[in-house]
């Protein structure tokens, strides 16, 4: 085995031994979170509730997930008043498949395009299969 090798499998280890101790504790915090919120004993469906004791106080916040279907929206559009409308926002996202076409294809357009793209490195993935 080459040092690099033995660096790789040391760090791996590590590596998987944290992230076993990471998932324990993400699951030991999920349980204690589920038992401080089963305190309240009248949950508001959105809103925040105030647990206290003579050490601490915890807030409890709850909130509703709400999904849009964009594609009835999108064909409701403008038949929507504008106060309806107006409760909505719309995001815009690159499509990196297209752009990476479009940079191998059409360099000028993609040139135009990223005029509108802000692009800085994100955190790299790292995943470790044993073998």
């Amino acid at each position: 085995m080459k040092p690099n090798e033995l660096d790789l499998n040391a760090l791996s280890d590590a590596w998987l031994a944290a992230k076993a101790e990471e998932q324990a504790a993400n699951a030991r915090r999920l349980d204690i979170e589920r038992a401080i919120t089963a305190l309240v004993s009248a949950p508001p469906e959105e809103g925040s509730y105030k647990l206290e004791s003579d050490r601490v106080k915890v807030t409890v916040a709850y909130k509703l997930t709400r999904t849009v279907d964009g594609e009835a929206l999108r064909a409701a559009w403008g038949e929507l008043p504008e106060n309806v409308q107006s409760a909505f926002r719309w995001k815009a996202e690159a499509d990196v498949k297209k752009l990476r076409a479009m940079q191998e294809l059409t360099p000028a357009l993609y040139a135009q395009a990223c005029a509108f793209v802000t692009a800085k490195p994100a955190k790299p993935s790292l995943s470790v299969e044993v073998l």
